[in-house]
């Protein structure tokens, strides 16, 4: 039996840390040219924390490359891949009454992928989708999260074994 973790991201994720830190310092620099020559210690100032805001920019992002990147939602109940069936949160479905299972992505926790200086790079695993398609027609849908890369092989190796179509896009 193998288990994954069901998860339901929230619709609107929250804007990276970057880019809040980003706009701030675009405002002081706005200010700093909004500030009349007249007001030089107000300019000073804003010239000051402006440079102390990139040094401190530079800082995290030649640091803190290889952070985890925390998708916002809830686990919302376990997947079960067993010898007879899978158990989707306290349901039982039977082989025989599958149509077809597909697999999307192949992330898991601690995974790099580096897409931009603003995101983090380092997955929490959850980035995963999961249909099962019955031959009645019904679908169950949920993304799911990986603890290790070799997780989903050992999925595939049950589904094979008990004569499963399954399909895996990644």
């Amino acid at each position: 039996m193998h288990t994954f973790l069901l998860f339901n991201p929230i619709a609107k994720q929250p804007l990276p840390q970057m880019v809040k830190w980003l706009v701030l310092s675009l405002l002081l620099l706005l200010a700093f040219f909004l500030t009349t020559p007249q007001q030089q210690i107000a300019r000073s100032f804003l010239l000051i924390l402006f440079i102390l805001l990139i040094a401190y920019l530079t800082y995290y992002t030649a640091t803190n490359f290889k952070r985890f990147h925390f998708i916002k939602g809830t686990f919302t109940g376990s997947v079960k891949f067993a010898s007879t069936g899978i158990y989707w949160q306290e349901e039982f479905i039977n082989y025989q009454e599958i149509n077809k299972i597909d697999f999307i992505n192949h992330d898991y926790i601690g995974r790099y992928h580096k897409r931009s200086f603003i995101q983090p790079a380092v997955s929490i695993g959850v980035n995963n989708q999961l249909t099962i398609t019955l031959k009645n027609g019904a679908t169950y849908f949920s993304y799911f999260q990986m603890q290790h890369d070799f997780e989903l092989f050992k999925v595939f190796k049950i589904l094979k074994q008990q004569q499963i179509p399954y399909s895996w896009n990644w």
